[in-house]
């Protein structure tokens, strides 16, 4: 704070020079005045930055609900976003087993398009999982499409979808995952579909399993067997494979005996 002093000199009075009386209230306001600036120009160099997400502007952008809710309905006037899809998708996938053949066929032609067009994996995982509730043959060939994608994610829910089905070709698309597919949870996920089926591929795909040098394996496969046969033999791979082998042999001998002629038995 500045005070004027009144000096008297021979009967006249004049003003002496301010003084000032608080030297450190001033220091502290011009630091306090450079801390601002400083704070202001890291906080712009700050959304510069940001700004390379989406222009210069992003981060205040992504700050402001008005913009960001603006934006959204201009993405929905150039097409459904992908959130609006999603939901579209799990609609249909709670519904399409209610649904007629008829029914069930459109849809599939458009869940086989999402299959050949759609970029988002998250969107042809859906799109799988849907078919798979599908009762109508033609749901396969669209899941058959999951089990080639790139995504080992999708070629997943492909491999889960096909649990259950009551069409001989998802047994030999199961058999052929286990057989031929590199990576290892879609293996793992083809052979725990394969305890819903039952015969003799069935039983075979997973006696090789059971001698995989991985033990992931070997376990999945046991498990699946235990659903399979309604047995249990414990955890060892070596008594399962033993009771398969054997199975085999007295299968094979029934065959060989029902063959055989009424000359034959003399």
């Amino acid at each position: 704070m500045v005070q004027l002093q009144v000096i008297e000199l021979r009967g006249c009075s004049c003003f002496r020079t301010p003084v000032i009386k608080q030297p450190m209230q001033f220091i502290q306001a011009r630091a306090h005045r450079v801390s601002v600036v400083v704070a202001y120009g890291l906080l712009a160099l700050f959304v510069f930055l940001a700004g390379c997400h989406d222009g210069p502007m992003y981060a205040i952008k992504r700050a402001n609900p008005v913009y960001s809710l603006g934006q959204w309905k201009a993405d929905e006037r150039l097409g459904p976003t992908d959130a609006t899809r999603a939901e579209e998708l799990k609609t249909l996938l709670a519904q399409i087993d209610s649904m007629s053949p008829a029914e069930q066929e459109r849809w599939l032609g458009e869940l086989d398009k999402i299959m050949e067009h759609d970029n988002s994996a998250y969107m042809r995982g859906l799109a799988i999982r849907a078919a798979g509730r599908a009762g109508v043959a033609e749901s396969i060939s669209v899941i058959e499409k999951g089990l080639e994608d790139d995504d080992f994610k999708v070629r997943m829910v492909a491999a889960s979808a096909l649990a259950g089905r009551q069409e001989p070709r998802a047994v030999e698309l199961l058999a052929k995952t286990v057989n031929s597919e590199s990576n290892k949870d879609v293996r793992l996920a083809a052979i725990k579909s394969l305890g819903t089926h039952r015969g003799q591929t069935v039983t075979e795909t997973l006696k090789l399993a059971l001698q995989e040098p991985e033990l992931a394996y070997r376990y999945a496969a046991i498990a699946s067997l235990k659903d399979v046969t309604g047995k249990d033999l414990g955890n060892e791979s070596a008594v399962w494979v033993a009771m398969l082998e054997g199975e085999s042999s007295e299968a094979e001998s029934e065959e060989q005996q029902q063959s055989k002629g009424p000359g034959d038995l003399f």
